[in-house]
């Protein structure tokens, strides 16, 4: 009995993911993404490594590339302020501020905002934008994190964001 349990509980487990990446299949991605800018990252040296240094980075900076490593920060605050020039005259600034709390954990605040400067408004009868109207888009993320040592070893942390994307026209 018990083994005839097994094979059904596994045969209904398949079903159900066959079920899912059918219907996974069928999203064609029409369109393009929503937040590309959660993907710019911040912070001279994690970002100078590539990105490798995710489960040994810790303090401040890590609130971007891996929350937990916010539990494993040296002093009880530290605060960061970077300043990147990206691609095609986009500028990103990042700050961000945590503090220790004792056995409670770490806790830290972020914002990064990303700076388009003006961009020409072109229109059916103005294709080359010469009307001296302007339009800058704003695309601000914030984020409030949490981090915990649990063991000498194991830290644990999360990272909520706020998002925001605005064109002015």
């Amino acid at each position: 009995m018990k083994s005839h349990t097994t094979r059904l509980v596994t045969l209904i487990f398949c079903v159900v993911l066959l079920g899912v990446s059918v219907v996974t299949a069928q999203n064609p991605r029409v369109g393009g993404v929503a937040a590309p800018e959660l993907l710019i990252p911040a912070g001279a040296r994690d970002l100078a490594l590539g990105g490798s240094s995710l489960a040994v980075t810790k303090g401040v900076e890590a609130m971007y590339w891996n929350p937990a490593g916010l539990g494993r920060m040296p002093g009880s605050a530290e605060a960061m302020v970077s300043s990147l020039s990206y691609i095609a005259d986009i500028n990103v600034t990042y700050g961000a501020v945590a503090g220790r709390f004792g056995d409670f954990g770490a806790v830290g605040i972020s914002i990064k905002s990303l700076n388009f400067g003006d961009i020409p408004l072109t229109s059916e009868e103005d294709p080359e934008g010469r009307s001296g109207r302007f339009y800058s888009p704003t695309y601000i993320t914030m984020g409030a994190s949490f981090a915990r040592d649990l063991t000498d070893a194991v830290t644990v942390g999360f990272t909520a964001k706020l998002i925001s994307e605005q064109i002015d026209r």
